[in-house]
Order: C-alpha cells, then structure tokens, then sequence
C-alpha cells in the first residue's frame, strides 16, 4: 500500500509534469520520496466530465514507479490514438487517475476450469499475451461483462486476438490487482 501522502505526491507530480510538457518546458523532478523510487508498473487514465481522455499503462515492472507514472500520464495525454492530444485547456477539467499493479502472478493450470477458478471478479485484472500480442482489463473493468469467460474474451479482442484466444495452450495468462487514486 502506498501511503496518502505519496499518493498525492505522485498525483500532483503527474499534474505538474503534464503542464510543464504543454507549457514547453524542461521538468524539474523534486526530491522523491524512497517509497515511489521503487520499481513499480502503472496505468494512468484521463477522465473529464466522465469521460475517458486517455489511457495507457505499463503491466510488468521495469523502472521507478515515479517515472513509469510521468511517461505514462504524458502517453495517455498525448499518444493515445482513440482520443484528441489534451490541451493545456483540456487539464484544467482533466481528472487523473492512476492504478498501481499489485501482485502480478503468470497462472498455471491444467484445464479451462482450473484457469477460471484462479481468476477473482472484480478483484483480479487479466493479462493475456500470445507471442507479441497482449491485452488487459483493469479490475475496475469487471462492470462491463457478466462472467469471467466475457471478460477473457474482451481482452481477447483488445489483443486482436479471436474471442477463444485465451484457450489457446501458447497464451500466457496473469492476473494481478491495483491500488487505485485519483486526484478529483
């Protein structure tokens, strides 16, 4: 668990990171606090008047959560293709939210059922990856479907992957959890 006042740190380093990027200019990384200087993997989601502006994240931890949260805002900001680049007009309305991956696990099973039963609804996200294809569904995503096998097939799909991908013996499937923020 990351304490409140790291939480607001990294929510106002994020922010400040964002408007120093629209406003052109260098950013000045403050002193970070030892708890965010570990390694830690991120999703940051844009939303302004309930609406998503914005979504990227990192699944498998590779760099300080601290900057894996910085490239991450500035992806879902400015890189994300399904919507318009936020304007520095855009932030002043824009909320951010960032979700840190917790308890990543790969899953071993022998059988459909035994994969589905290590799954926890509304508790577990879902990495699917086949070769270089991967898709995942935050747990906040779980509103969306009905059943686990739903909400397989979704990822399946945002991984351009067919809806039984998940079935195929070469996919690698891992659940994992988040701790979920948002500065509104």
């Amino acid at each position: 668990m990351i304490s409140e006042e790291n939480k607001k740190f990294l929510l106002n380093l994020v922010r400040k990171a964002l408007e120093e990027h629209l406003e052109g200019k260098e950013s000045d990384v403050e002193k970070i606090p030892t708890e965010l200087m570990n390694k830690g993997a991120s999703f940051v989601t844009l939303k302004a008047n309930n609406q998503q502006k914005g979504s990227i994240g990192t699944l498998f931890e590779h760099q300080e959560l601290f900057l894996d949260a910085i490239e991450n805002v500035k992806a879902a900001a400015f890189e994300d293709p399904r919507f318009a680049p936020l304007t520095i007009e855009d932030l002043k309305t824009t909320e951010i939210e960032i979700s840190i991956i917790k308890n990543l696990k790969k899953l071993s099973y022998e059988s459909e059922f035994e994969l589905l039963d290590q799954i926890n609804k509304g508790i577990n996200g879902v990495i699917i990856k086949h070769g270089i294809r991967i898709g995942t569904l935050l747990p906040r995503e779980w509103e969306k479907v009905d059943n686990k096998v739903e909400f397989l097939q979704l990822i399946c799909e945002k991984a351009n992957l067919d809806e039984d991908g998940w079935k195929n013996p070469s996919s690698e499937i891992y659940v994992y959890e988040t701790e979920t923020f948002t500065d509104d």
